[in-house]
């Protein structure tokens, strides 16, 4: 299709779909996932929490979010991910300063040399007034 044919915007509407629908072509019909999934392609920054419920900030990084549903998020990052959990932290949002504690379930390293990785909302973060790098995962 050359660059003239693409004039009308029904037809461009066309090639978007195409591209918006193409990785579900040839799934199976069935999807495990109980919940509705929405689209979240925003920079989002993820804290680990080490084996002693303490923040690592030093391995803080920045991932950019595919997308999420009331029970979880996942993610695309260039960095392997050796946590099992980590902080959220989501800006802005309409609760500024809005942390989630996620629990990793599942990492795939994919094609394009990038990491895909995703878990389970435990529950909110609320990181201390004075700073403080300990972190409770369960109340």
């Amino acid at each position: 299709m050359s660059i003239a044919e693409l004039s009308a915007p029904t037809e461009i509407w066309q090639v978007i779909r195409g591209l918006y629908f193409a990785p579900n072509v040839g799934r199976a019909g069935f999807d495990r996932r109980q919940e509705r999934r929405y689209a979240f392609p925003f920079p989002f920054r993820i804290t680990p929490i080490d084996s002693e419920q303490q923040l690592v900030t030093a391995e803080s990084q920045v991932v950019i979010g595919k997308s999420f549903s009331e029970q979880g998020v996942d993610f695309y990052h260039y960095q392997p991910l050796p946590y099992r959990n980590v902080v959220a932290s989501f800006e802005p949002s309409v609760e500024p300063g809005l942390e989630l504690i996620l629990e990793l379930h599942w990492c795939r390293f994919g094609q394009h040399r990038i990491y895909d990785s995703g878990g389970k909302f435990l529950r909110a973060y609320q990181p201390p007034t004075s700073y403080q790098s300990e972190v409770t995962l369960f109340d």
